[in-house]
This record gives C-alpha cells, structure tokens and sequence, in this order.
C-alpha cells in the first residue's frame, strides 16, 4: 500500500538544501579533480565531459539545428527537446555546458520525488531524510551528471514518472497518470533499456487494483499511449527519412565500426561461456579475446569451461583468426576469417550449450545477477589510477564502491526479507530495481551504468529495511518492557 503522509515545508527545503549541495559537491569535484590525462578534445570548457558516444548524441541535434535534419537511427532523440532548444540560444561548447547544469538541476529535483517517494512505500517520515543521505552519499548516479551522455536524464525522468505514478495510486486523478507516462516515454528516449520498468508498472497497477484485470488493461493504456504516439512518430520518420523500419534504434554493427559480425560472435560465444563481454574488463575473456595478442601468454579460460569441440588451442586459434580478420588488409582474406570466427563461434556456443547445460541456463545467469549487483570494482568515475590518485579522490571512490556494494546487498536481502514477510506491497515496489539486474543478468549484459535506473529503488528498498527492522525491534523491547 501506499502512504499519503503529510511532509512539513521546512523538512522538503532543508532536504532540498542537502540534496542540492551534495550533488553539486560532486559535480565540482569531479570538475577539479578528474583524470588530468582526459583527452583535451573531451572535455568542454574544462567542465563537461564527452566520451565516444556523445559525439552520437549530440551530433544529430546540431545537425538538426543547422537544417539538415535529425539523420541518426543510432541513437533516440531524447535530448532533441532539451539540447535542440539550447542551440538556438547559444553555440556549441556552451550549449553542452548548460546541459550539464541541467542534469544537476534535474539530478537534484528528482532526487527529493525520490525521498517524498520513500515516505509513500515506508510510510515513515524517517526515510526521507534516509532516502537523501543514502541516495546523496554515493557517486553512482551523481557523476552521470558530468558526462555528455543520455543517463543522467534517463534516470531522472525514470524517476519522475514513477513519481507521479504514485501520485496517481494514491489520489486517482488521471492527469497524474498522463504525467508519469510521459516522462516514461521520455526516459526511454534517452535509454531504451528503460522498456524494462513498464513490466513493473503494469505490476503496481494490477496490484492497487486489486488484481482487476480489466481496469488494470484501461489504466495500462494510458500510461503506454505518450510511449507508442512517440515511437509511433519516431518509426515513420525512420521509413520515410531512412528508409528503415527502426522502432528503437538501430543494430549496434550499423552503428559502431568496431562492432563487427566476428565481433559480436566472440561476445556471444563469452556469453554464453559465463564470461564478462567487456572488453575493458581487466583479465577477462573478453579483454583476452578482444585487446590480446598471440605475445599474450595469459589464459583467462579453466578446464570446466571447454567442450569436447574446442579446447585451448581452438581458443587461441579462434583468437588469432578474429585479430588477422580485423588487421588484414587482402580484403577476400578479411571477409573469409571473419565467417571463420562467426562459424566457429557458433559451433563452440552450440557445444557449450548442450554440454553443459546447467551451467548455461542456470549457473551463468546467477554469476552474471552476481556481477552485475556486486562488481569487482567501480566503473565511469574520471579519475586517474589508482596509484596516481591523492587521499580526497580516493575516499571519494572508496565511499562511493563501498556504498554501492552495500546498498545493492541490502537490496537483495530486502527482497528476501519482504519476501519472507510476505509483503506484497514492498515486492511490488522492489521489482521497479530488480527488474533491471534480472533482465541484464539473464541476458548477461552486466556493463555498470545499465544498473543505474536500478539504484533509486534499491536506496528505498535499503531505508525501508532498515526502518521495519528498528520498529519490529522496538515494538518487541517494549513489549519485554511492560
């Protein structure tokens, strides 16, 4: 059930306070104290970041700006509404700067629906100022506000929508309703991945209505309608302009060169393996694979994880057919080794997957939950080696792995403990986080930032555990008491 508990207007300014101080604390810092080998070309004024990809979203707006139209199928245009108008006004570099500023100011409005969120789930004041210092204290979401990306905006109309999703169940005035589809559609603009939360909507929904099927389907429907009218829009454009039917975006291989077929055959081939498909992973298959060479003595592989098809001198063939595919320069030659790797790749997954078939659909998928929710180490934060950081920069990246370990352990003992408890509401609530970390998990797609749109909900899911665990307490010691 949900709580619709008064908040006095000093306790959401001084929260406000706190949250705007904190996160722009972060932005600054990481402003002054990020890695002084950035590339030069990629960092904005001296204060945003770009990365690889931005280059993707923000060159089909200026584009669009300078009248040549919106070109691009690989990436949505979620920041079109927000970049777009910012290029009327100012040029380029400044535009981006501004853009930065907002997904503080975003950061920091949303964080509090965040907050006056967990009061609604817990039913207790405490979690808002709870919900502030654990949501606040971490790194995790904050940084993306640096970066030239689409999260930071992804996250925060996530959490906007689910915001006035609750304002809906608990006053039952359809315009909320519209309001959260809305910023729904939008976050899925900026991230598709974020698909992933309507599975929890129509969830909560079913759930407040009692399990009313018919009620849920009509609520359902206007809470997708922003989310097909824009897709809808988004499609036709991509046949008359492109020539494609794209209703998100576009294959990754049409989009980055270095995604090639025998590319994508290796990571599915780790995949399928249990192995992280991250080629910046350090010691992992992937880097192994994709970064090594034949001087490379290193073999990330154990026995348990070939077949009666490939063994390890298969796998160090394979890897020196995908690296002469990709450098050659006799063009029939490149071709025929990259249907070699895409064969090869094949068979060995094929091999894997009816050898050891407990490994592929069960034990894989848990080791890949595992390391998605409790990574080996912190990714996304520009700061330099760890040998070369000074004592603030690494407190700022100790607090802020130690914070994300913890929180995302909290969570899934929450999810156990309200399990045990038999508490549907909280269930309920904790498949808003938990829907993205068994998604990924599944399908084995564990790089960081994907877990993002999950960390707001498992900051509540820890407050709220807490919160039940101290009453429960109390409630007993009383009891002894008297």
């Amino acid at each position: 059930m949900l709580y619709n508990i008064d908040i006095p207007r000093k306790q959401i300014i001084r929260c406000l306070l706190f949250l705007a101080s904190i996160k722009i604390f972060w932005f600054v810092f990481f402003v002054i104290f990020r890695n002084p080998l950035w590339p030069a070309h990629e960092v904005i004024n001296g204060i945003a970041l770009a990365s690889g990809d931005s280059a993707q979203y923000f060159g089909p707006i200026d584009s669009f700006v300078d009248g040549n139209g919106y070109s691009s199928v690989c990436r949505m245009p979620g920041l079109l509404p927000i970049y777009g108008f910012l290029r009327l006004l100012f040029e380029p570099a400044s535009a981006k700067i501004a853009v930065a500023l907002l997904q503080v100011l975003g950061d920091i409005i949303t964080s509090l629906m965040l907050c006056i969120l967990a009061v609604r789930i817990t039913g207790n004041r405490k979690a808002f100022f709870f919900t502030a210092l654990l949501y606040g204290v971490s790194t995790f979401v904050s940084i993306r506000s640096n970066y030239l990306l689409s999260d930071s905006f992804s996250i925060s109309t996530l959490i906007a929508g689910i915001y006035f999703l609750s304002t809906y169940l608990l006053f039952k005035e359809k315009k909320h309703l519209w309001i959260a589809g809305f910023f729904l559609a939008w976050s899925v603009f900026f991230r598709p991945v974020d698909l992933l939360i309507y599975g929890s909507v129509g969830l909560a929904i079913l759930f407040y209505q009692r399990g009313k099927i018919l009620p849920t389907m009509k609520l359902m429907a206007i809470i997708l309608t922003p989310l097909l009218i824009s897709i809808g829009i988004w499609t036709s454009k991509n046949v008359l302009v492109n020539n494609q039917i794209i209703f998100l975006q576009a294959p990754m291989e049409d989009c980055f060169s270095q995604y090639t077929k025998q590319h994508q055959a290796i990571s599915s081939l780790l995949i399928t393996m249990g192995e992280d498909f991250q080629q910046w992973s350090p010691e992992s298959g992937a880097e192994w694979f994709l970064t090594k060479d034949d001087t490379d003595p290193g073999m990330p592989f154990k026995e348990e994880d070939l077949t009666s098809v490939y063994n390890y001198d298969s796998l160090i063939i394979l890897r020196r057919e995908f690296s002469e595919s990709l450098k050659s320069n006799d063009s029939d030659r490149k071709s025929y080794l990259a249907s070699v790797v895409v064969t090869k790749s094949s068979t060995y997954k094929e091999a894997f997957k009816n050898e050891k078939p407990m490994r592929y659909y069960l034990i894989n998928r848990l080791k890949f939950i595992q390391m998605l929710l409790f990574p080996s180490r912190l990714d996304d934060l520009p700061l330099p080696a760890a040998s070369q950081m000074n004592l603030l920069q690494k407190v700022a990246k100790g607090t802020s792995f130690l914070a994300l370990l913890l929180v995302n352990f909290m969570a899934v003992f929450s999810l156990i403990y309200f399990v045990i408890r038999r508490n549907f509401s909280m269930i309920v609530w904790a498949s808003f986080g938990f829907i993205f970390a068994l998604t990924l998990g599944f399908i084995g797609y564990i790089e960081q930032r994907y877990l993002t749109p999950a960390y707001p909900f498992f900051c509540i899911l820890t407050v709220a555990l807490i919160l039940d665990i101290t009453a429960r307490f109390k409630i007993k010691q009383s009891a002894i008491a008297n």
